[in-house]
């Protein structure tokens, strides 16, 4: 259809091809090269994803700004804003393996008499990486939660999860239920690019972790015509996964806990177990692991420190010993909270952080709060060491939404900055989480009974007290007046009481036992952004270029096999993509019944297996390979059809939410229903 739409509208570009290419195929399969070039949308060819060799104008960018950064930085520290110590006169070489103080209490332990039924655990020794000592990155799988089961009928889930890194892929075993064991120790070889084993190198390794859950299906089919043939297929059904990257494993050492699963909102064919306590269509799905190196690598040390710049020298000399105070006051296991007061700016200062807070004004189309953590929450993420700053350097929200890219700490600070707007108390939380290590997160005070927490990166926002909130220690929050250390012994949300005008749980900066408040805090962020309206053009453009892409692509997926698309069912899935979107905008929630009611005339014909996918629009390639994961080109049966359908929503400044839904059909007309083990 829209090739007959384009012959019709542009009647000019299609004569220029071939008289021979010219005609209009009965199937899409049968589209050729030349014609499908035809139908690439203008954006993708003039817009802002351009490419260059491969590179797209959005990395360009991204690249320019990391030089420009660079170059200030090298620039500041020649000048007088620093003040000068023997550091900056004598270079020291950085040690790979840092040599620990003398500890009194460890060689105390040398005496203690050995018990035998009560062994002590040895701390692992970090190596140096080289080429010559062979690294496995280790997995150990533990348990799942809360995974979803198939729909009555259908037999039992039978998950396993598959573990990828560095083009390697390992599985482990296939256990049954909602609440499987595995307890299994997966490994994977590790390479440095290059056999470049320093950190510089390692921090900016692009590679990621991928874990993806799958349900191993069987199942069995009668022949149509003989009744004494049976077939029998397996299938693998992607049930949901995450991505960890390397860079949160070296900087940490090792990584554990449970972490929750990127979902769909429904999978097409699975239900909720009957003991879930997820509220949503689908269920809150996690995965118990434990992730490590062996040998560990020795832990990462900034190369080039943050030095005191002249201006606020003396708050900032007070902040460090002020620090190093409350730290001493604490438990020895709770010392490595993250606490910081000053942060590297883009110039290469140290920037007191109440300076990025400051009230700004949303879009005006966003009016809630829901709307405003859904628009921060499809900025993209990048770490600061993919571009190789060698500090965490912290972006002021102008630059922050100019580049459309930014890490935990440019989320949460737009997200606060908003909700002050918007007269809500907030602060920018930092601490640690799962799966990213040190996070930032905005909280909210609406009363003293209701904390809430948001996380600007992934949509999400927990009640303090909910258990499944995978923020898991609080070092500090801050505001545009002040910074509050968490002093408590407990650091858990879920433990922690978030009264900061109680001085026994929270030390404030300014005040007393702290430094003396300024009169006026000037703040580094501009008080009015700039939005610009993304054109209907433009996200027009996204859709078509998308949807023609993951078609291409999940033909070229299923290979020989014929690719049978039913574009009648296709057309009645686009409509649920708009209400996922309005749902997870906050704008109309969807319910069960609105969902089943829109796919039971299709469900009386079809047997539906499928999923809708989102994600932020960026480029095509993460989106295929969000496709290619999925697993579900691999489906096949008799006169078995696929359908595809693709919605784009626009936001302010071309930031785009791409929902595609991708199901399987097995007509249940064409007789011989398998069965399923």
């Amino acid at each position: 259809m829209r090739l007959l739409e384009f012959r019709r509208k542009r009647p000019h570009e299609g004569s220029a091809l071939p008289l021979a290419d010219r005609a209009v195929p009965p199937r899409d399969t049968e589209i050729l090269t030349k014609q499908r070039e035809l139908l690439q949308p203008a954006a993708a060819a003039k817009g802002d994803d351009e490419t260059l060799d491969g590179v797209t104008r959005q990395e360009l960018k991204l690249r320019a700004w990391a030089e420009q950064v660079k170059a200030r930085q090298q620039a500041a520290s020649v000048t007088r804003r620093y003040q000068m110590t023997t550091q900056d006169l004598v270079r020291e070489p950085l040690l790979e393996i840092e040599k620990k103080e003398f500890n009194f209490a460890e060689l105390l332990k040398l005496f203690t008499p050995r018990r035998q039924l009560l062994p002590h655990r040895r701390p692992r020794q970090p190596e140096a990486g080289n080429s010559a000592t062979p690294r496995t990155l280790e997995v150990v799988v533990q348990n799942g939660y809360d995974l979803p089961v198939r729909s009555e009928g259908e037999g039992s889930t039978r998950p396993f999860v598959e573990i990828s890194f560095q083009g390697q892929m390992r599985s482990t075993s296939v256990k049954a239920g909602a609440n499987p064991i595995w307890n299994q120790l997966i490994r994977l070889e590790m390479t440095a690019p290059g056999g470049d084993w320093s950190q510089g190198a390692l921090v900016s390794l692009p590679d990621e972790i991928s874990f993806n859950l799958f349900d191993s299906v069987r199942k069995s089919e009668q022949n149509a015509r003989e009744s004494n043939v049976r077939t029998l297929r397996e299938e693998r059904r992607w049930l949901g996964g995450f991505s960890l990257p390397f860079s949160t494993l070296y900087r940490n050492g090792k990584v554990e806990g449970t972490f929750p699963l990127t979902m769909p909102p429904i999978l097409l064919g699975y239900q909720k177990d009957k003991d879930s306590n997820s509220t949503k269509l689908a269920p809150a799905s996690g995965l118990a692991l434990f992730i490590t190196l062996e040998p560990l690598l020795p832990p990462l040390r900034e190369t080039d420190r943050e030095r005191t710049t002249t201006r606020d020298a003396k708050m900032q000399d007070f902040a460090k010993l002020w620090l190093k105070s409350v730290r001493r006051g604490l438990p020895p296991e709770s010392r490595m909270r993250y606490y910081i007061v000053f942060a590297p700016n883009d110039a290469g200062e140290r920037t007191l952080v109440c300076r990025f807070v400051r009230m700004q004004a949303p879009p005006p189309e966003l009016s809630s709060e829901r709307q405003l953590l859904r628009f921060v929450s499809l900025l993209p993420r990048l770490d600061d060491a993919a571009l190789g700053l060698s500090l965490d350097v912290w972006n002021t929200s102008r630059s922050f939404l100019e580049l459309s890219a930014g890490d935990e700490e440019e989320h949460a600070l737009l997200l606060c900055n908003f909700f002050l707007a918007m007269q809500k108390q907030a602060y920018v939380l930092m601490g640690h989480g799962i799966p990213e290590g040190e996070t930032a997160y905005v909280m909210t005070r609406d009363s003293a009974s209701l904390t809430r927490l948001w996380n600007a990166q992934t949509g999400q926002v927990y009640r303090a007290e909910d258990p499944a909130c995978p923020l898991t220690s609080v070092g500090c929050v801050f505001n545009d007046t002040n910074v509050w250390v968490n002093v408590q012994t407990f650091e858990k949300p879920i433990e922690v009481s978030w009264d900061l005008d109680d001085p026994k749980c929270w030390r404030p900066f300014f005040g007393a036992r702290g430094f003396e408040p300024p009169d006026v805090i000037h703040s580094v962020q501009d008080a009015r952004l700039r939005f610009k309206r993304t054109t209907d053009e433009y996200r027009s453009g996204v859709e078509r270029e998308v949807e023609d892409r993951l078609q291409r692509e999940f033909e070229n997926l299923r290979g020989h096999r014929v690719t049978d698309w039913n574009r009648s069912v296709g057309t009645k899935l686009k409509p649920l993509l708009k209400r996922y979107e309005e749902d997870a905008s906050g704008v109309k929630a969807l319910s069960e019944a609105e969902h089943d009611v829109a796919l039971e005339r299709i469900r009386q014909t079809y047997h539906l297996v499928g999923f809708p996918i989102n994600d932020t629009y960026t480029d095509t390639k993460p989106l295929v390979e969000k496709l290619r994961n999925t697993n579900i080109h691999m489906s096949d049966g008799p006169k078995m059809q696929f359908a595809l359908a693709v919605y784009v929503h626009a936001y302010p400044n071309n930031v785009c939410s791409v929902w595609f839904y991708i199901a399987s059909l097995e007509d249940m007309r064409a007789g011989g229903r398998a069965t399923f083990d």
